[in-house]
């Protein structure tokens, strides 16, 4: 590999963890490594290997098309959710027959495809063969970043001293389920020295105000990161083809920064086929796994009554989250890159 250019629009989480970690790390290796939106006949001759995400629109399929015709350079198609079954009406809206027709075409192309999720690579390994699990990491940082001082009071009038934290996009709110909302908010009523705090979604209509924190979504990684500060961190996921096939990164995100994680029995926490277990959770140990009838209100109320179990699950989770940075795993994606010569 001579270099490798991350072709993005440079926005958002997706960008952080599937393009800009593995080009920064790779970067700090020796590697020449960059991003950007553009791809012109400068950056062609600069770099052999183009990656790029999610790839579908017509005007930029049709010059990674002009890319693959011509040979001359090494496709990196990365992928990280099953678009094709999508259960949030923006996604089913925008990824239409066409679109996904065309997302294939580009996988195909692609002379290597990396996911975080070894459920997409069971999928799209119909249309392209040599497809590579990276799982989703964090920055070696963020093991040693102290969660922000909570104000005082914070968020509320009310001097709250613990809070269970959730964070995600506007399209995990199906996975706030009635019985999920029903059993925290529960949990809220019999445990008065705790708060629930949302980072990311908007405002969850009909959580009390006087109980519930919300900081809206940042437009940098780094800053969402100095905005965290919790002690019990939940992860709902309803059950759904979408959801098997999301990442672990939410139990990577608790576990570096020592909160042990309550979230559903999944497979992005349980996959055993993920490489280095990255974003796994042992029950008990470094969190707790729900099934689908199991109680929110127990697995808080047992976590809120035994400060020694916080704190063991904790430090547990970020002994793992050790092994669950870019920097340790980079060997990963420079592999994957490397896996066709051209």
């Amino acid at each position: 590999m001579t270099g490798i250019y991350g072709w993005t629009n440079q926005q958002g989480g997706v960008h952080f963890y599937r393009v800009g970690e593995p080009i920064r790390v790779a970067r700090e290796n020796g590697i020449p490594a960059d991003t950007g939106q553009q791809l012109d006949n400068a950056v062609c001759e600069r770099y052999d290997t183009i990656l790029t995400h999610m790839l579908w629109d017509p005007h930029h399929s049709e010059a990674w098309r002009r890319l693959s015709d011509t040979g001359h350079h090494r496709l990196i198609f990365d992928i990280d959710d099953a678009m094709w079954e999508p259960d949030w009406t923006p996604f089913r809206s925008a990824y239409t027959p066409q679109t996904l027709e065309r997302m294939f075409d580009n996988i195909r192309r692609a002379h290597v495809v990396t996911t975080p999720s070894p459920v997409i690579a069971d999928y799209i390994s119909r249309y392209n063969p040599n497809v590579w699990v990276c799982p989703n990491t964090v920055p070696a940082s963020l093991l040693t970043m102290h969660m922000r001082t909570r104000p005082k009071p914070w968020p509320t009038p009310r001097r709250v001293p613990y809070v269970v934290g959730y964070q995600g996009s506007p399209s995990h709110e199906a996975d706030w389920t009635l019985a999920v909302s029903r059993d925290i908010l529960r949990f809220l009523e019999t445990h008065r020295e705790w708060t629930m705090h949302f980072w990311g979604p908007d405002e969850i209509p009909g959580w009390p105000a006087d109980r519930t924190g919300h900081t809206p979504w940042k437009a940098a990684v780094p800053d969402y990161y100095r905005s965290l500060s919790m002690d019990v961190g939940v992860g709902p996921l309803k059950y759904s083809p979408f959801n098997e096939a999301k990442s672990g990164l939410r139990a990577v995100e608790y576990a570096a920064l020592g909160v042990p994680a309550v979230l559903s029995d999944a497979a992005p926490y349980t996959d055993p086929r993920t490489p280095g277990r990255i974003g796994q959770v042992e029950h008990g140990v470094t969190g707790l796994l729900l099934g689908r009838r199991d109680s929110w209100w127990e697995a808080l109320h047992y976590l809120a009554d035994n400060s020694a179990v916080r704190h063991q699950m904790g430090e547990a989770a970020k002994k793992r989250a050790a092994g669950w940075t870019t920097e340790a795993n980079i060997g990963t994606w420079v592999d994957a890159w490397n896996s066709v010569g051209i």
